[in-house]
């Protein structure tokens, strides 16, 4: 019983403790930056296509 409550103190201060935090922070921002190009440059080409088909429906309005 005694290690039971003092695994939970640890635990406790653990979750309390904030070391590290902020490197998590940065790197999940960081991946997602990542995430963003990637998703970007696969998608390159489409977005490309849909921008000149709409700025070719926009020349014809004229």
């Amino acid at each position: 019983m005694k290690n039971l409550i003092q695994a939970l103190l640890a635990l406790q201060q653990f979750h309390k403790s904030e070391s590290g935090q902020d490197i998590m922070e940065y790197a999940i921002i960081v991946a997602f930056a990542v995430t963003v190009i990637a998703v970007l440059a696969l998608l390159y080409n489409t977005i490309k296509d849909v921008l000149r088909n709409a700025n070719s429906q926009l020349q014809g309005i004229r």
